[in-house]
């Protein structure tokens, strides 16, 4: 039998080299990212080796491939203090890709003149639309606010992590941690919403007709929003608000958020204002259109908001705390089995300003929609606050809530613990005991999986919230390996009992199509219980040895469609049982190098 190794997994991944018309590496034909990014031509492909390169990198306007040999863990791009880390400022298109690194220690300049946002520390994109994939974003600081020289939202304060502006970005697989944003600038007369606080994770703006923005499987954590600035003479109520903890979007054309968890980041406190402002910004999101008659559909799929803290107020008459989830705003939002739990807003809060939760409408021209969600365990100054819909009539179904304000209908919803497994902890996967498990519909755009990666759809109905339990551990992104006996596939259970004569099937599937020209092998390991087999440190995505077996193997990879194997199991085996994993080999993955299904046990 042929076994994996490390090896022969990096080397399946090498033929997406040889497609670039050429490969440059770093350090070993160029000593520096950013020179062979002027060596290079579009189409070709930069390979950066292990180590921490001291630069900032420039992808002047090249459709290429910057990418790293070995992952984010162990390739690091430093800033070192000198302004963004990273920038796409020429118009680059998708086919430029940024990909496994960790981008680190960037500091945003700070940018003076009407309608001005001062730069991001990590990722500067502006007029840009790349793809960004396998990246670890942290330890960056958004540039100061400037004065400001009139004009809607001059003097704001720099994103942490990423800015995005005019783009059409496609982030997959990030994670965007430990940021800070900007401080806002001060204020004059004249100049509404000025001197607002940077973001901490990120600021998006999606505005190119016809392109299809996207973040997915992206993790937002531990970011911190920068304080608003002193905003003397400021009429309106957001001038010098702090910035959001998360990420701001704000959005002309469609966009889709699927499978993100947005948690324990922290809005920025209020400002100083004389006369009304000095808001605190959002613990983890603001969704809206830049303007509020455009409003645009923004979707929220399998994702979680968890633990969360709005900012606290500022100066300033009838000035207020941050929401501690988010606000949708002026837009047309919808949400479909996300989780919103454990939040907290900032203080103090005035009569119908804001939630622990989530925040929607505000705008009459607002639609709001959640299906399959669960809102549980959120507070407004240590009282439960879950929901507040603002303005209009919030539509509601098969969801689980705690306690809203404003006016909401729908069927089929909850109102009882759904009992995660440590909410205090801030895990809000669901128990075996939940009543939010089958509690939820079929809905329309309902993501296929959720936000671990896991089929959704497990037994009779979907679950509610971000979590669809089932008992199996791991992370299959697009790739399911499903175990039956006798012809019933049972993805709710941890093992499968089997005895002779019992006919046994695998099927391997990659119901998004995702892996579906991919090289992959489905993997099996003997084990007697109780003692599990375990997988590397190195690669814990596998849940079996380096050295299990090749059971099967498909060159050509699986789709929706799938492939099954069949057998009947012989007299006189018995006692020990069987550990089944699937691998494909595909730098789409996750890491940049494999995705693995969990693992299906046969117990005989």
């Amino acid at each position: 039998m042929l076994a994996v190794t490390r090896r022969c997994l990096a080397a399946a991944a090498l033929p997406a080299l040889a497609a670039a018309q050429a490969t440059i590496f770093v350090p070993t034909m160029h000593p520096t990212i950013q020179g062979a990014i002027l060596a290079a031509a579009n189409g070709d492909k930069v390979v950066v080796l292990p180590g921490t390169y001291v630069e900032r990198i420039d992808f002047l306007g090249k459709a290429i491939t910057v990418q790293s040999a070995s992952g984010a863990t162990v390739t690091t791009i430093d800033g070192n203090s000198g302004g963004p880390t990273v920038t796409f400022a020429t118009n680059e298109p998708p086919a430029a890709q940024l990909v496994g690194f960790t981008i680190t220690n960037g500091l945003g300049t700070t940018v003076v003149g009407p309608m001005a946002r001062s730069t991001a520390g990590g990722i500067q994109c502006a007029d840009a639309s790349p793809t960004i994939r396998g990246c670890v974003i942290t330890g960056n600081h958004g540039g100061a606010g400037g004065l400001p020289a009139g004009g809607f939202f001059a003097g704001t304060g720099g994103p942490g992590g990423i800015l995005a502006s005019g783009s059409a970005l496609r982030l997959i697989d990030c994670v965007i941690h430990d940021n800070t944003g900007g401080l806002g600038g001060p204020g004059t007369a004249g100049t509404p919403l000025a001197g607002r606080g940077g973001p901490g994770g990120a600021y998006f703006s999606f505005t190119v007709p016809g392109s299809a923005p996207e973040i997915l499987r992206c993790t937002f954590t531990d970011n911190d929003g920068g304080d608003g600035g002193d905003a003397p003479g400021v009429a309106q109520a957001s001038g010098g608000r702090g910035g959001d903890g998360g990420f701001e979007l704000h959005a002309t054309i469609p966009v889709r958020l699927t499978q993100c968890t947005i948690r324990g980041n922290t809005g920025g406190d209020g400002g100083t204002v004389t006369g009304t402002g000095g808001l605190g910004g959002h613990g983890a999101f603001d969704l809206s259109a830049p303007i509020a008659f455009a409003i645009v559909p923004i979707q929220m799929g399998s994702c979680a908001v968890v633990g969360n803290t709005g900012g606290n107020a500022g100066g300033g008459s009838n000035a207020f705390g941050g929401n501690g989830g988010g606000a949708t705003g002026a837009s047309r939002f919808t949400a479909l089995g996300c989780t919103f739990a454990g939040n907290v807003t900032g203080a103090p809060q005035v009569t119908g300003s804001g939630t622990g939760g989530l925040m929607g409408g505000g705008y009459q021209i607002s639609t709001f929609a959640l299906t399959n969600c669960v809102l549980w365990g959120n507070t407004r100054l240590g009282a439960p606050s879950d929901l507040y819909v603002s303005g209009i009539v919030g539509q509601v179904n098969h969801s689980d809530l705690g306690t809203t304000n404003g006016t909401i209908l729908g069927t089929g919803n909850l109102s009882i613990d759904p009992l995660f497994v440590n909410l205090p902890g801030g895990d809000v996967h669901l128990t075996a005991a939940s009543p939010c498990r089958h509690a939820g519909t079929a809905a329309a755009n309902m993501p296929l999986f959720d936000v671990d990666g896991d089929p959704r759809t497990v037994g009779p109905a979907t679950d509610m919230g971000a979590d669809e339990w089932d008992g199996l551990t791991g992370s299959r992104e697009d790739l399911v390996l499903d175990l039956a006996v006798n012809g019933a596939f049972a993805p709710g259970v941890v093992a499968s009992p089997a005895v002779a004569g019992n006919l046994i099937t695998l099927r391997v599937l990659s119901p998004g199509g995702a892996f579906a020209s991919d090289f992959t092998v489905v993997l099996m390991e003997p084990w007697l219980p109780p003692v599990q087999p375990v997988g590397p440190g190195a690669f814990p995505e596998l849940h079996v040895p380096l050295g299990a077996p090749w059971l099967l193997t498909l060159p050509g990879g699986v789709g929706a469609a799938g492939v099954t194997l069949s057998a009947v199991w012989p007299q006189g085996l018995a006692g020990f049982a069987l550990r089944f994993q699937a691998v494909a080999i595909s730098p789409a993955a996750r890491n940049t190098l494999f995705a693995a299904t969990a693992a299906r046990d046969l117990l005989l």
